[in-house]
Order: structure tokens, then sequence, then C-alpha cells
């Protein structure tokens, strides 16, 4: 629709027919709108394909019609369908959500309908996509993605059943549902507040958590995009970017990895680097803009998925710096830093005690870049016994070091002796006189028996 035609409609002759968006009536029924089709529930509102005047149209009604928050909410979302033009997003006809502080009035709001299945249906009905026909859906979804994002629009919540496929065609998508969505208008007013949780289950993302300061971010929409995507080739929902036990991935969970490469023959490698980096949890690391996801794609679906050695290894480069192997370095870095430092406090204190124990190293465990332990303490050459080996623990959590001492057999309770910054780390003469009051109490103790 152009904007010269946002005040008119058609009805089924082909008449134009002056309108006015926001409508007084106190309900759809004496605004003259008559259910026309089965009722769709959803998680705020119902609907029905419905008509007036000889003009078929959707019509949502609100269900928690005594709740204020979801009210503000339909009115932000009639507020979005009548501020964006683009054939991927519903047109608004009517609604009367303007009124969404007068309690007696019965929101609704009536956009152009749209014919076909959600995306759930269809895949659900068809199975998972070609390649070639996920990347026209995914290039569609930017295109509107990138529509309101231009005009500082954030749509919250993205996922297979806020989506229709017009016509079943997936290039011919149209994206639903804009009642979580944040506007410039929302700043002062409207807004929701910081210790809810938006987005949906569809795929959770942490910068939508409760409390998180960051739910704003257009990035979030980028990122519900490549769930799709994922979605669409392995009828898998996400769910979420990291699992709480395992630290894999969507496209590292069982069978994800076999749709992948089926769907995507030769450009597997290049698709599972996709997803490395737009599931990642920090959003810096995610695909920034619509633009960079588009050209990701554009550069699998123009070319042969036939790669030379060079290609391929190229590939892996990607996929193994979207998976943080920069950083993970820095991190393994770290940790051996501070275990070395550990070690030249021990290696002088055997040489004050004559060289008579021996040093020694072992158990050495590393589950993770982030976390590592290891056995650091002293022998009695020949016979081991008496030895002190206490277990230090070293751990990364965001940007802090975190170093713990446990028993050599890792029994007990941790006692945390150090904390330091990644980046700024301080081992100097502090760290090491801690270090050095374990290792000589721990010695008292066991030549004390």
């Amino acid at each position: 629709m152009m904007h010269s035609e946002r005040n008119f409609i058609y009805n089924t002759m082909g008449q134009i027919m002056v309108r006015s968006v926001w409508n007084d009536k106190f309900d759809a029924k004496n605004a003259g709108w008559v259910a026309d089709g089965d009722k769709k529930s959803g998680g705020q509102g119902e609907a029905w394909p419905a008509v007036r005047s000889g003009i078929r149209a959707f019509l949502k009604v609100l269900k928690s019609q005594k709740d204020s928050e979801r009210r503000a909410r339909m009115y932000r979302e009639a507020v979005a369908l009548y501020t964006y033009e683009h054939p991927g997003i519903p047109s608004l006809i009517e609604s009367n959500c303007h009124r969404y502080e007068q309690m007696d009035y019965k929101l609704y709001l009536v956009t152009e309908l749209v014919q076909g299945p959600t995306l759930r249906e269809y895949i659900e009905e068809n199975g998972s996509m070609s390649f070639q026909d996920a990347v026209d859906m995914i290039d569609r979804l930017l295109d509107i993605v990138e529509y309101y994002h231009s005009r500082d629009g954030i749509h919250r919540d993205i996922k297979p059943d806020n989506i229709i496929l017009r016509c079943s065609n997936p290039a011919d998508a149209v994206l639903v549902d804009f009642g979580l969505a944040w506007q410039p208008q929302d700043e002062n007013a409207h807004a929701t507040y910081d210790g809810q949780e938006l987005g949906n289950r569809f795929l959770r993302l942490n910068e939508l958590a409760p409390d998180s300061p960051n739910k704003r971010d257009p990035r979030s929409d980028i990122t519900f995009v490549v769930g799709i995507l994922f979605y669409v080739l392995t009828g898998k929902n996400p769910n979420v970017l990291e699992e709480s036990e395992s630290g894999r991935r969507p496209h590292q969970r069982d069978g994800a990895s076999e749709s992948i490469h089926a769907a995507t023959n030769g450009w597997a490698l290049s698709m599972l680097a996709l997803f490395d980096r737009g599931f990642s949890p920090l959003l810096n690391s995610r695909f920034q803009t619509a633009q960079e996801l588009r050209q990701e794609l554009k550069r699998m679906s123009g070319n042969k998925p036939t790669l030379v050695d060079g290609e391929i290894l190229s590939e892996i480069k990607k996929r193994l710096e979207a998976q943080g192997a920069e950083i993970n370095k820095t991190y393994i870095r770290k940790i051996s830093e501070a275990v070395s430092k550990i070690i030249i406090v021990r290696n002088n204190i055997a040489e004050e005690i004559g060289g008579h124990l021996s040093g020694v190293e072992t158990g050495y465990y590393k589950s993770e870049p982030r976390h590592s332990w290891l056995n650091i303490g002293f022998d009695t050459p020949g016979t081991s016994y008496p030895r002190f080996r206490p277990t230090f623990d070293l751990k990364i959590i965001a940007d802090e070091l975190i170093i713990s001492v446990f028993s050599e057999n890792r029994e007990g309770v941790a006692q945390i002796i150090w904390r330091t910054h990644v980046t700024n780390s301080d081992f100097g003469d502090v760290f090491r006189s801690k270090i050095r009051e374990i290792f000589v109490a721990g010695l008292n103790e066991i030549f004390s028996q």
C-alpha cells in the first residue's frame, strides 16, 4: 500500500472507500464486523477472518480486556501496523485500540486478510524446506526487518506462528503480531518494564530475559531470523542459544547437523559457521545487521557448493572464529599465566627447604577454555609421601579469573583465594603471598603428623 492510499481500502467490487483507521465503537460487533471463518487463538488475542460491507479482513480481539499492560500492548501493535507500509506487514484497516486506557472499550483491530498457512503449519505439513526456498524466505524476512529497523522499530517476537506464507509461497512471507514491538514513541509510555521477560519460547534470548537492560536491541530480531532459518532447514525449534549443561548451540544438538547437511549439500560447513555466529550468546559476536546475514546467504546461494582446498580451510577458519577461537586462546593463555605464577612460588619454597621435596603438577583437566584445574604441590622423592598436592581451580566468569583451592581429591568446599580481571590481571606480591601461605600451611600440616 502506497502512502497516498493510507486512507483508502477497496471492497470486493474494486471500489475505493474512504476509511478512518481509529474507530470509537466500543467493540468489533458494534463496528459491524462479523466473524467469517475459523477462530485462531494466540497468546494475547482471538482472531477470525471477518467481513463488513463486502470487505473481507482479519479481526483480532484482545483476550484479557481487564489487563492494562496487555491493552497497552495491543495499542502498540495497532500503531505499528498503522505506521508501517510494507507488503510483508499487514496493513491496518481499523481499530479502537487508541481507547486502551478506557476499560469499558473491548479492544480490537482489523487488518488485511493474508491468505496462507503460518510457517509452522507449512513445515508441519510439508517438512523441512529446500535450501533455495529457505534462502528466499529469509531474504524476504530480512527485507521486512530491515524496513522497520530503518524506522527504529523492533519486533521482538519473530517465530513460526507469527509468519504467514501468502499462498504458501516461502518467498512471500508476511510478518504479523507486533504486540511486543518497540517503537520510539514507546520511550516514555506503553513500554514493557525491565522485570518482564520478552520474546518467545521458540528461541529465548539472553538480552530479553527479566531484568535485562538491553530489551531494545535490533540485533535480537536478526537472531530470531537465524532461528527461523534453522527451523525451516531442520524442523526443530532452537529453544535456547546454549544448553545449560553441555553448552551446545542449536545446530550442535542431536540430529540437527545431519538435517543441515541434507538440506544444504556442499554448503553445510558454511551454514554451520553461520549458525556458530548467529547463535552466539554474546550480542556483539552475532550478526549485527540484516545486511550482514543477507550477504552471507547470498554468497552461499549464488555460488556452486564445490570448494577448493583453500576455500575449505577458509570455511573452517570462519567456523573456529565464530565459535570464539580467538577469545578461547586468550582464556587459555590467562589460565596458563596464573598456573606459571603458582609454580614459581612453589619452586621458590622448594629451594628454601634445600630441594629435598620435588615439585609436581598432575591431574590437569581442561573441561572448557574458561575452566581448568591442576594439582600443584610437593612430593617426597622416591616414595611420593608425605606429599601436599592442593587442587587449584581456575575459572573465568565474564571478565574475571577466579582461583579457588580444594583438597587434592577435590573434596569439601572450595576456598576462593583470588579474583582478577582477565585483561588487566594482577599476579603481584599479594597474590604470591597468598599462594605461599597455602603451600606453607599445607606442608606444616603434613609434616606435623
